[in-house]
């Protein structure tokens, strides 16, 4: 697994609500142009959510014939017999490692449920398979005792519990905030959705925290970072961030699909 930034692609969307594919490519491209190596093609910031099965096969196929770095591609779908398809097609068509949200809508679903259904997508893929934990929007939590049970190369955590980096062979913090802290407790890296409109920033800060994080310029590009937060940030997050990234990519549009506004 990967040590450092993985940045968390957005979906670009023609007027007539399709996929902007030129865009798309444009914007990875770039970024990859910028020092961004590391994608996470499809996750929450990619609005897996609002996209069809084939539409996010088909972003994944761009994705690995155009981006010369490494992809890490978010599975997690309704059902466990679409996750595995996913997973398994992943892992397939070039993604170096797959991460698969829990099952959403059941808030209290039993632990041997949840081990079992993580371990059959484990079982489907032979690149490494990552656990995303997002309790705000699955109601459900990843716990050490799952993580203890589940073969798995590595944490995607959006949650902010830095507890369970101690149970993971590889944590990856979803917090932009809290990465420096994160790193001190032993954290791989960290998954932004905001590095893609600050690519360089992000990837000098990258750079410098991964040499010391308690350097004096990882403190103050950390500081560079929480500002970005600052203005990147709301109940909009996404619009917000495909606005930041027209104001580099004139080209890029910044609608959303429902329920999105």
């Amino acid at each position: 697994m990967p040590k450092g930034l993985i940045n968390a692609l957005t979906t670009p969307f023609n007027s007539d609500n399709t996929i902007d594919e030129g865009a798309f490519v444009a914007h990875f491209q770039w970024l990859y142009k910028n020092g961004v190596q590391r994608i996470l093609v499809g996750g929450t910031t990619g609005e897996f959510f609002s996209l069809a099965l084939e539409e996010r096969r088909r972003l994944l196929k761009l994705v690995t014939k155009h981006f010369k770095g490494y992809v890490m591609f978010h599975a997690g779908a309704g059902s466990l017999v679409d996750t595995v398809d996913l997973a398994a097609f992943a892992a397939s068509e070039g993604a170096h490692s797959v991460a698969v949200m829990l099952p959403w809508f059941l808030a209290s679903v039993e632990h041997r449920g949840l081990v079992d259904y993580l371990n059959r997508v484990s079982e489907a893929v032979a690149v490494p398979f990552v656990i995303y934990n997002f309790p705000k929007h699955t109601q459900v939590r990843v716990t050490p005792k799952i993580l203890s049970e589940v073969q798995h190369a590595g944490l995607k955590d959006s949650s902010g519990d830095m507890s369970l980096i101690s149970h993971t062979p590889n944590y990856y913090i979803g917090s932009d905030r809290k990465l420096l802290e994160a790193y001190a407790l032993g954290a791989r890296g960290f998954i932004s959705a905001r590095s893609n409109a600050h690519p360089d920033l992000y990837a000098n800060m990258d750079a410098a925290a991964l040499a010391d994080h308690n350097s004096p310029q990882s403190l103050a590009l950390h500081e560079e970072v929480c500002s970005i937060c600052d203005s990147l940030s709301g109940p909009g997050q996404i619009h917000i961030v495909k606005e930041a990234i027209q104001k580099e990519l004139p080209d890029y549009p910044t609608a959303v699909r429902l329920p999105l506004l």
